[in-house]
């Protein structure tokens, strides 16, 4: 399709429903007017708002699901099930995915686990572009910086838990690598406007959060939003990879990897590519609060869900 052409919409195929991001991205589409299939492994949510015009399903229903007027893939999952669905949608015009600034951030990391995902992750890409070329459909593809918002995400929130769970935190001397932490409910935003917005064949762009600041800088301000006293224990690097080394091979919440900690004295700064297109890709400020390490409840999600004033 050219890229100068207008997008109707007839169905969204939201991947990802239930995830961070998803969440916020269904109210922020049926404001917009949009009728939507969510797709999650899990029904819908006993505690999530029932919106007009939105048909949750998981996986098993979907061959079952009338799909011939979607028009619009929103993959707020993993990327490569935007590749597996899209090629049973015969009416497809534009994809929307969020992939992660991992592929860049994460490039030497010598995690063998960490690896085999950013090549998956990579490849999961490449597979987008040539499906989207191949097809003359247009393709948005957004790699957000550390997302925060509700709780589910596994680092900020992660690190919210050890706060409350321990009332300290352990950090290398060094843990000044900077970074640009990006509320979930700000992606879901950007990835409504990028319905319709007049965007090249095949557009990627980093999408960062609006503060940078240090690692231990954002660490602080984890610890202030949950109204706890600062107690960050500094120790040397050598030291917590060793720890890590050995807690990265038990189960459940504590398992962190050595390269975790590494990458702590590292910058992972990244900049939105410009692009006159109607999206505006500004974002909050990192000033997180506790309702920023819950899910959001179903009267918030309503509010977002009313149609945009004139």
């Amino acid at each position: 399709m050219a890229a100068d052409q207008a997008v109707t919409i007839d169905r969204v195929l939201l991947i990802g429903a239930s995830g961070q991001i998803g969440i916020f991205c269904i109210p922020m589409l049926v404001a917009r007017g949009f009728s939507v299939i969510a797709l999650s492994r899990r029904p819908r949510p006993p505690w999530y708002p029932e919106f007009p015009g939105v048909t949750w399903i998981t996986p098993v229903e979907f061959a079952k699901c009338k799909t011939d007027n979607v028009t619009v893939l929103l993959s707020a999952g993993p990327a490569a099930l935007a590749v597996k669905y899209a090629e049973h949608l015969p009416a497809l015009r534009r994809m929307v995915v969020f992939s992660s600034t991992s592929v860049q951030a994460k490039r030497r990391t010598r995690d063998p686990h960490e690896q085999s995902q950013i090549a998956a992750l990579e490849q999961a890409e490449q597979s987008l572009r040539s499906l989207c070329v191949r097809e003359a459909i247009d393709l948005a593809l957004f790699r957000p910086t550390l997302v925060y918002g509700c709780g589910l995400d596994t680092n900020i929130s992660r690190i919210a838990r050890w706060i409350r769970r321990l009332g300290f935190l352990a950090l290398p001397s060094n843990a000044q690598g900077r970074r640009q932490p990006v509320h979930a409910e700000d992606l879901a935003r950007i990835a409504a406007q990028a319905m319709t917005a007049d965007i090249p064949s095949v557009f990627e762009s980093a999408i960062p959060g609006g503060s940078v600041m240090t690692y231990e800088e954002m660490v602080r301000k984890v610890f202030h939003g949950l109204d706890r006293p600062v107690r960050i224990l500094r120790l040397p690097r050598w030291l917590l990879t060793g720890v890590a080394t050995v807690t990265c091979r038990l189960p459940g919440r504590w398992r962190i990897s050595p390269e975790i900690i590494r990458r702590q004295s590292a910058d992972q700064v990244f900049v939105a590519e410009a692009l006159s297109c109607g999206i505006d890709f500004s974002t909050r400020i990192f000033a997180p609060g506790e309702d920023d390490f819950r899910l959001p409840d179903r009267e918030y999600l309503s509010r977002l869900a009313a149609p945009p004033s004139a």
